[in-house]
């Protein structure tokens, strides 16, 4: 499966160019983008690759300075084998250490290329340089240039999810074989009336009442949420990935350090933390806004609310709908006589079912960790945060496998496993091996 001539020559040629030197590292560590970008489309452009116009505008999400929203490249070659790689850069939680996986790939790629004289793949690089307000730019460009994303796999990281969710605390590798979905909705009610001094409170209905009498319908103390067939549709994974989940290590205290609560809700520990974040849906409240009729009335908190609004954002598992939510939660409140309270779609896309641990790209990307690191990797099935892969997933017959930096000190192990992994993958199928 790995070919082991070629993971001696990985060997030596690490001893002579050793992954991300120290100083790279802590100028990843210390610098934007802005530091980097420039350089690393350089190596790019050695490589072999080059930036086609985008299909998709973004004109609605700006770049920031130099920094493009979405940066796409490619390299294309007559080769039979095409693998998509997916990285994501958060430009809001100063986390710089984010661009550590992307260097880690581009120096897997140069490795390859010096040790096989050649790169005998072709490869599509997308790089999204995320917003917290950007829930649906991302999916949006995947929907749209689903033909210009072609490939055989993909390659697709997840450390900033998964970095957040403590998963990868240790440096035990990694690789989840699927994704959440997402769904985000707007409620809106209004009161039909005039600006209302707070006095008439019981006979002058208020919408900010009216709109939190429907929310709390949907989801009650103990985080269950009351959509009906809300849970009826959810997939479990395998009884291996169900074990792999279950032997986590506890990381309730990390979470609860970094977040600064007394308790995580329901005072989730252990095995009961790990299922509720990879396998149960939710549904969070995620703004909550009132205004008086007028935008003159005086804001001193002596007027009813006339117009209220709230936005929930869920984040879906294996086997629910996004659409089918929405209609559930529609459904939800006309049955309880909230016709007042309109709803609107703002996102939404489906979550990605694991892949089979016994897929060849799964079993290539298994035995590539294991070498690299020199442990077996942990196989979970699904990651923490929500990713639009199933919309480059055609009916999910798109390998893919997900990525995420175990720690980072780990970045040569995670460099070196991704080496191990484009070569075996192109070598694969220059051989015709399916």
């Amino acid at each position: 499966m790995i070919d082991t001539t070629f993971y001696a020559q990985l060997q030596a040629f690490e001893r002579m160019h050793p992954f991300i030197p120290t100083e790279i590292v802590g100028e990843a560590l210390s610098s934007r983008p802005e530091a980097w970008l420039d350089q690393f489309q350089s190596r790019l452009g050695q490589l072999g690759f080059t930036q086609p116009p985008l299909t998709t505008s973004t004109t609605s999400h700006p770049p920031i300075g130099k920094i493009p929203t979405l940066f796409y490249s490619e390299r294309c070659t007559h080769s039979h084998s095409t693998l998509l790689l997916y990285n994501s850069y958060s430009l809001s939680g100063n986390q710089p250490w984010h661009s550590l996986p992307i260097l880690a790939y581009l120096q897997a790629l140069e490795a390859v290329k010096h040790i096989l004289g050649d790169l005998p793949l072709s490869i599509k690089w997308l790089i999204h340089f995320q917003q917290d307000t950007e829930t649906d730019l991302l999916p949006a460009f995947l929907r749209a240039n689903q033909a210009r994303l072609q490939a055989n796999a993909c390659l697709w990281d997840d450390t900033i999810g998964t970095s957040e969710a403590g998963l990868n605390a240790a440096s035990a590798p990694l690789l989840l074989l699927g994704s959440k979905g997402r769904l985000g909705v707007s409620l809106h009610t209004t009161s039909p009336q005039a600006a209302s001094h707070s006095m008439h409170g019981g006979i002058a209905p208020g919408a900010a009442w009216r709109l939190l009498w429907a929310l709390q319908s949907i989801k009650d103390e103990h985080e269950q949420i009351h959509l009906k067939g809300f849970y009826d549709a959810i997939e479990l994974p395998t009884e291996e990935l169900l074990q792999a989940t279950a032997e986590l290590p506890d990381r309730s205290e990390l979470l609860r350090q970094r977040w600064g609560l007394p308790a995580l809700a329901l005072d989730l520990k252990g095995l009961q933390l790990h299922y509720t974040q990879l396998l149960v849906p939710t549904c969070s409240l995620t703004t909550l806004t009132g205004l008086p009729f007028s935008a003159n009335a005086s804001d001193n908190g002596e007027h009813v609310v006339t117009h209220a609004q709230a936005n929930l954002d869920f984040h879906l598992v294996a086997g629910q709908v996004p659409e089918r939510v929405y209609t559930q939660l529609r459904h939800h409140l006309d049955a309880r006589a909230f016709h007042d309270v309109q709803t609107r779609w703002r996102y939404g896309y489906p979550p990605t079912p694991a892949q089979a641990p016994d897929v060849p790209f799964v079993q290539l990307a298994r035995a590539s960790s294991e070498l690299a690191y020199g442990q077996r990797p942990t196989l979970l099935p699904t990651t923490a945060s929500s990713q639009p892969l199933a919309l480059l997933a055609s009916q999910h017959s798109l390998p893919f496998v997900i990525t995420a930096l175990a720690g980072e000190a780990e970045t040569s192990a995670f460099t070196r496993q991704a080496a191990l992994l484009l070569a075996s993958f192109a070598q694969r199928k220059k051989s015709g091996e399916r």
